[in-house]
This record gives structure tokens, sequence and C-alpha cells, in this order.
């Protein structure tokens, strides 16, 4: 791993980012863009998570499957996302761009947090194609286990991706945290004054929270497409097995995972290609890579929604439920027994 430079006293300022004047209207330009996908995600993404969640979590049917417990993890990560992390990052951005200066500490802590946040949004992604292939397997571990250890191992399985967060980015990132620990209190108006993380570690990183967790996912859904197909396919060729292996309420279709990977993928595919530096851009064009990039980022909090409303279940949920919606009062059936009997 290479060891980080020592930027403390770099001369670099934020006119170095702008290569000449004719460049400066694109500029407002980018920004603009930048600030309205920020400011997009913070409002669909928190009015369509909430929503999602509350609608969930409301009725009992339906949050007691696995997969809607996985779909309202996802939420709380991205309601997280929209009402702390993205208002931070929009504050400090506007603190530099009118060069005020921020402190290192500040700057280095939203950073791992939003790496931390594409590890546990990709790998939530993992466990739920997981969940999908052992309902195609027709694991059942009511079966096996007590209702105790399913609700514990049910809860470990919904934290795993939080806690291996919390321990796989700051293992990285250790090494480059003692090599700026010194400039934590210093306050600087431009982002490479902080050394966050060193170019070897950040490839480390990104393929772990990125690269890696997308091909499992892709090749798991793969193999539980074929699976779901084969099992059905030999159900109907059968006449004895047709009501048996009929996939019935308990078995989905693949339609919402393979949107979810679909989005997941799209959202992260530029900042992938950016990290990897397969080819060579100018300044313009590198301008221009980062907020297109930035922007389908951002927007994942929002656009992530839509594969939940392919589950049958979910959709028909937020589809009925309100929250001003009273519960209709039931018939009052009241038996009365008379005695004629003196």
């Amino acid at each position: 791993m290479n060891a980080p430079e020592d930027t403390t006293n770099s001369s670099v300022s934020y006119e170095d980012y702008i290569p000449d004047e004719d460049f400066t209207s694109l500029l407002s330009t980018l920004w603009r863009v930048w600030f309205a996908g920020h400011y997009l995600s913070i409002g669909l993404g928190i009015v369509l998570n909430l929503w999602l969640l509350l609608a969930i979590l409301t009725s009992r049917d339906i949050r007691a499957r696995m997969r809607n417990k996985i779909v309202c993890s996802f939420c709380v990560l991205h309601l997280l996302n929209c009402l702390l992390f993205t208002p931070m990052e929009l504050e400090i951005t506007r603190l530099m761009r009118l060069f005020h200066r921020v402190s290192c500490y500040v700057l280095s802590s939203v950073h791992h947090v939003l790496l931390m946040q594409d590890f546990i949004s990709n790998w939530t992604l993992v466990l739920l194609v997981i969940v999908f292939v052992a309902q195609i397997c027709d694991y059942k571990p009511c079966a096996r286990f007590k209702r105790s250890t399913i609700a514990i191992g049910t809860y470990a399985l919904l934290a795993l991706p939080w806690v291996a967060s919390l321990v796989t980015i700051p293992g990285i990132t250790t090494p480059t945290f003692y090599s700026f620990v010194r400039n934590l209190n210093v306050s600087l108006a431009y982002f490479e004054g902080c050394i966050f993380v060193t170019s070897d570690a950040f490839l480390i990183i990104k393929s772990l929270d990125t690269m890696v967790p997308l091909l499992v996912a892709v090749g798991l859904l793969s193999a539980a497409v074929v699976l779901r197909r084969r099992r059905f396919t030999r159900g109907f060729s059968s006449g004895m097995q047709v009501e048996l292996l009929d996939r019935g309420p308990e078995v989905d279709d693949h339609f919402g995972y393979t949107a979810a990977v679909v989005v997941t993928s799209v959202c992260d595919f530029a900042e992938a290609l950016s990290f990897l530096e397969l080819f060579e851009m100018g300044m313009k064009q590198r301008w221009i890579y980062s907020v297109v990039e930035i922007f389908l980022s951002e927007t994942k909090v929002f656009l992530i929604v839509l594969p939940w409303l392919l589950f049958p279940d979910i959709r028909e949920r937020v589809k009925t439920w309100r929250p001003w919606h009273c519960a209709k009062p039931g018939i009052d059936l009241t038996l009365v027994f008379k005695n004629d009997h003196t």
C-alpha cells in the first residue's frame, strides 16, 4: 500500500479546477445538476422510503416475510442517507464553494460514511438474492429451528452488512488514518488537503463494496432463475406434481429481484468505471463524468423503490394503505337468550 503524500502545505485551491473562463458557464450548469440530484434524492427519497417502510411495518402478514424485512433494511438505510448524510454533504460543498474552511475531521467522517453506505446497500442486495434462492429451494427453517432461534438468526442476518461495514471500511483505511491523524484539527478550503484513503486502499474498498457484491448478486440471480425454471418445468411436466409444485404466493417471480440488481448496477456502474480508470479524460470530460456519476448514485435512493413494487404483496399494500384511514368499526353482535319458562 502506497504511503499517502503530505498535502498539509499544498497550494491546491478551488481555482485550479477551472482551466479557463470559457469553462465557467459549463461548470455552473454542472453544479446546478449536482445540487438538483441531491435535492431530488432528499425529497423523493424521504417520501417514497418512509411511505414504503410504514406500509410494510403496519401489516403483520407482510412484514413477517424475510424478503420484506430486507426491503425495510433498505428503506432505513436510504432514510438515514436522505435525512442526515446528504444534507451534510450539501452543506460541506456549499461551504467549499464559498471558500469557507471545514474541519478535516468532518470531511473524513462524511467520506467514510458514504463508503460504508455503499457497502451496506450492495451486500444487502446480495442477501436479498440469497433469500430468493432459499425460497426456490424450498428451505423452511421453521421445520428445523425454534421460533426464538429463527428470530435471532433473522435479525443477525439483517445486521450482518451493517456490522461488516463497521469492521471492513475502517480496517482497510486504518493505516491511512494514522498517516493523517495530525491533520484532523486542520480546517481547509479544499478537499485535497485531507488524506481520505490511498489509491490502493480505495481500490480495495470499491472492489469490496461495489464490484464483488454486484458480481455475486448477478451470479446468484442467474442461478436462481435457472433453478426456478427447472423446478416449475418439472412440476408441470408431471401431472402428479403440478399441485405440489405450484408456485403459489410463497415463491416470487424473478422480476423484482432482477430489477433491483439492474437499478443498483446502473447507478453504481459509472462509479466503478471511474475508480478503475480504464480511459483518459480531460478536465472538461472529467467534470461531466463526475457529475453524471454522482447524479446516478444519488438517485438510487428513490429508484430502488420501484423494483419493490413488482412484488404483488408490497404493491397491493402500498396502493391501499393510507396513514390517515382509521379502522372501520365492526358490527356489534349481541346474543340475548330469553327464558320463557316461569
